[in-house]
């Protein structure tokens, strides 16, 4: 790393400052309540990170196709044929992280959070043989980590091997990438789009190894790296791509593809040593890159760490400060500010439902009112349509009397549930009251209640109807019974009179033209019938009338107690505001007062760690600059 680097990576450790970042997520811990499982989350997560920051040693992730030649060049690099030649399917491989160690070493974690530890024993190399090319075994591990006495991993290096591509893995995993590129497939579209889609980001911190370089003529391995680098450049914008090529046959001393032995240098030949040459430059290219680049590593992988903390952390801080908002508004509202005027607005509200509903009752009132008062008149008429003679129609008007007595009692129902409905209304208005105040419901029972006087308005109702219809029908009757005796007189008269002309006027027609002029002046029979329906029309709706008029006046009434029930239900309302509030008050605006300190520590933290995301976001970006160097 040159002086101007090293001052670089200086200064930007003092922007990074990832122990004072640290410091600020360990403080959030008890600045703030949280939930057990958050905080033990919040610790674990933190000691992870210093383990990381601790731990020196750079790892290296093997990414790349499927068949791309990962796992025949970690074997290449810590020269063993360890591990299974045949990649698994992505989905059912393990991560497999293998680091320096005195001695071969196994350790085995499984899906289910079990772990397993082996020795150097006869069978390590088939145990790890078969975890890394067996899809059964495999399905059961998480990771296989390996301890080699490798020299390569003496030198602070680990290397790991990621079954699936993903800017997660590289970001949680790998300080840096090698790509592996097969020389028959040089940078397929396929590499291109999933490294510009998965690892945009992390490109800077990726070497690109060309894997199987021994299928290539040697006169043309130049040209193909030189075609790959370009490739790499163009498509995916790294400026001057470190590119090398690599021959895990050669590493290893087995055959090549060609079936040249490499079992000894006469049988090898030129190709083979230029190969096993080769591998060894690309060697040290790797690890002189490494090495050059190993503190702006080590410092990107903090601040990677620590940024993606802060987005964990930052949506646990919003949950904080969420919930701390809800309890100061909770604490309010139980301390009843601006409760006065949400009462007076329920009573509004509640006062003009109820006038709508009560309207709506007395609508039903006048409605079966007129209803029975038609049917009547329909009635009656029919009766006396059908009636004959001054005897018929006498019974006529007694039918109709009759009529009226069953249609008072139907008529009694609906105005007794009238008043049912009004005293329904009210209580439902009332408990309506009750529901907009939660903060006053322990004591909404004492506010309830109907209208006292609901049953006796239904009884006044009753009384008005019975016998209100019904009693016009006896003084038609009457005036009918008055007219025809007043009928009978004038015949006995003519008669009379008639008898004393005939003395004097010795004819007979002198003594039968009185009592027929008697009878021509008096009402014909339809005439009658006309006369009397017309009187006993008007009677029935004169009394209707009056029985209209008379429950409409009792239903006022009731509209006014019914109305004044639900005002004195808001006020007694009001009465308990006030005494709730004297008692509450004091302990709530306490509550109130705690809770908006943590919303404001809170929003602080919030408005810090963001702060603190822009400033990391500007030290990583002259961290990649350090890289382009």
């Amino acid at each position: 790393m040159s002086t101007t680097e090293s001052v670089s990576v200086s200064s930007l450790e003092e922007i990074v400052d990832l122990p004072g970042h640290l410091r600020f997520l360990s403080g959030l811990l008890d600045r703030h309540e949280l939930p057990a499982e958050c905080e033990a989350r919040w610790a674990a997560e933190l000691a992870a990170i210093r383990r990381r920051q601790e731990d020196q040693a750079l790892r290296v992730g093997l990414l790349g196709e499927p068949a791309s030649g990962k796992s025949t060049l970690l074997n290449a690099l810590i020269r063993w044929p360890l591990l299974a030649a045949h990649a698994l399917p992505a989905p059912a491989a393990a991560e497999i992280l293998v680091r320096h160690g005195p001695q071969p070493r196994l350790w085995i974690d499984n899906v289910d959070g079990r772990g397993e530890q082996l020795g150097d024993d006869e069978s390590f190399a088939e145990l790890v043989k078969r975890l890394t090319s067996f899809e059964e075994a495999a399905r059961t591990v998480s990771r296989v980590t390996l301890e080699i006495p490798a020299p390569l991993l003496e030198k602070g290096f680990a290397a790991i091997e990621i079954p699936s591509l993903s800017q997660t893995a590289v970001r949680d995993l790998c300080d840096a990438a090698l790509v592996t590129i097969p020389a028959d497939i040089p940078v397929s579209e396929t590499l291109v789009e999933l490294l510009r889609t998965r690892l945009g980001e992390s490109l800077h911190r990726c070497l690109f190894v060309v894997t199987k370089i021994d299928r290539v003529r040697p006169r043309e391995r130049p040209r193909l790296l030189e075609t790959i680098a370009g490739r790499i450049a163009g498509k995916l914008g790294v400026d001057s791509p470190l590119v090398v090529p690599v021959s895990a046959a050669a590493a290893l001393g087995e055959p090549l593809p060609d079936g040249t032995d490499g079992s000894s240098s006469d049988a090898a030949g030129e190709d083979y040593r230029e190969l096993q040459t080769q591998l060894a430059a690309a060697e040290e290219r790797i690890v002189q890159w490494l090495e050059a680049q190993r503190a702006v590593l080590l410092l990107e992988r903090g601040a990677m760490q620590v940024a993606a903390a802060f987005d964990r952390f930052e949506a646990d801080l919003q949950e904080v400060e969420a919930r701390a908002r809800s309890a100061r508004e909770a604490a309010e509202e139980g301390s009843l500010r601006g409760l006065r005027p949400r009462i007076e607005e329920s009573r509004k509200r509640h006062v003009a439902a109820l006038a709508l509903r009560l309207d709506q009752a007395v609508d039903h009132a006048r409605n079966a009112i007129a209803a029975t008062r038609q049917e009547s008149l329909i009635r009656i008429h029919d009766l006396i349509a059908r009636a004959r003679g001054g005897e018929g129609l006498r019974g006529a008007v007694a039918q109709a009397g009759e009529v009226l007595s069953v249609l008072e009692e139907h008529l009694v129902p609906h105005l007794v549930a009238v008043c049912a409905q009004i005293d329904t209304a009210t209580r439902g208005e009332a408990a309506g009251v009750a529901a907009d105040l939660p903060a006053l419901h322990p004591l909404s029972a004492t506010t309830e209640g109907g209208l006292p006087r609901a049953g006796k308005a239904a009884r006044d109702l009753q009384q008005l109807v019975h016998g209100g219809i019904t009693g016009s029908t006896p003084a038609v009757l009457a005036h009918i019974r008055a007219d025809q005796r007043k009928l009978i007189v004038w015949l006995v008269a003519g008669t009379f009179v008639g008898l004393l002309l005939n003395l004097m006027i010795p004819l007979p027609f002198v003594f039968l033209s009185v009592p027929c002029l008697v009878l021509l002046l008096s009402p014909r029979g339809e005439r009658r019938r006309k006369m009397y329906w017309e009187l006993l029309r008007s009677t029935v709706e004169s009394s209707f009338a009056r029985l209209d008029a008379a429950v409409g006046m009792r239903l006022a009434e009731m509209l006014g107690e019914a109305r004044q029930q639900l005002e004195e239900t808001a006020d007694r309302y009001f009465a308990l505001y006030d005494d709730l509030a004297q008692s509450r008050a004091a302990a709530d605006r306490a509550r109130a007062e705690e809770a908006a300190r943590a919303e404001r520590r809170a929003r602080g933290d919030l408005d810090d760690l963001a702060r603190r995301r822009q400033d990391l976001g500007r030290a990583r970006s002259g961290l990649q600059q350090i890289h382009s160097l």
